[in-house]
């Protein structure tokens, strides 16, 4: 555990001057509009991974020999890769969940003029019962996005730790998970093949929603759990 965290710190030292001020700048701009109405804060939930964005470069570089020489072992450089992509991912997801609950609790936009003011209401005050997507239908596509990108974003980087960060399984596996699944889904939720289950589970007591929640949380870290297993034994004889 110890070399997974040394090597966190190092990817984090080596790459945080190129991301963590844009990062952070982000961060605190969506607290600002938050406060004003606006939920741009939602978008964290991919912004905070962008901390660690630049490392996956690295790894697609000769810059990555460097992890050749460095007191640790090839297990600990991947398994600490998976880290920074799940942690990330879930810290983005409850930044985004806080946003996003001070945009629906705080209004102040009413100090702006009342043109302003009402436009600002108008396109993000999900209370209004006019809206096409409530603000727990929100929730729980943000749940659903962050779950997703979790189990995605480890499976990439299984394929890619196993097949070569330089061969095309990654761009061809973002393409097909990405677009066709989701794609899919949608189509099949149209056609009213697939029930709308999401108006089931938000019809759920608030410790449904909550055992929701936690069981999906579990069930992507495990699959990131197993992911990384898998790479760490099939890349055993790599070469760093």
């Amino acid at each position: 555990m110890k070399d997974i965290l040394k090597m966190i710190r190092f990817d984090f030292v080596s790459v945080r001057s190129l991301t963590l001020p844009y990062v952070m700048g982000f961060v605190i701009l969506s607290f600002l509009l938050a406060l004003f109405g606006i939920p741009l804060g939602v978008f964290c939930v991919a912004a905070i991974l962008a901390i660690f964005g630049p490392v996956q470069e690295l790894a697609n570089s000769d810059t990555r020999k460097i992890y050749g020489i460095l007191p640790v072992s090839g297990a600990a450089v991947t398994r600490a890769a998976f880290l920074e992509l799940i942690l990330p991912l879930f810290a983005g997801e409850m930044l985004s969940f806080v946003f996003l609950f001070i945009s629906r609790s705080s209004k102040l936009y009413h100090i702006f003029p009342g043109s302003i003011g009402d436009i600002i209401g108008s396109l993000f005050d999900l209370s209004q019962s006019d809206r096409g997507i409530s603000f727990e239908g929100l929730c729980a596509i943000l749940m659903a996005v962050s779950v997703y990108l979790c189990i995605l974003a480890a499976f990439l980087e299984m394929a890619a730790r196993i097949y070569g960060y330089e061969s095309n399984m990654r761009n061809l596996m973002t393409a097909i998970f990405t677009v066709a699944v989701p794609a899919v889904v949608i189509v099949l939720v149209i056609k009213g093949i697939i029930p709308p289950v999401w108006r089931w589970v938000l019809a759920w007591s608030i410790w449904g929603k909550g055992l929701l929640f936690l069981g999906l949380h579990i069930i992507a870290a495990g699959l990131g759990a197993l992911f990384c297993e898998i790479a760490v034994k099939k890349t055993a004889d790599f070469e760093i």
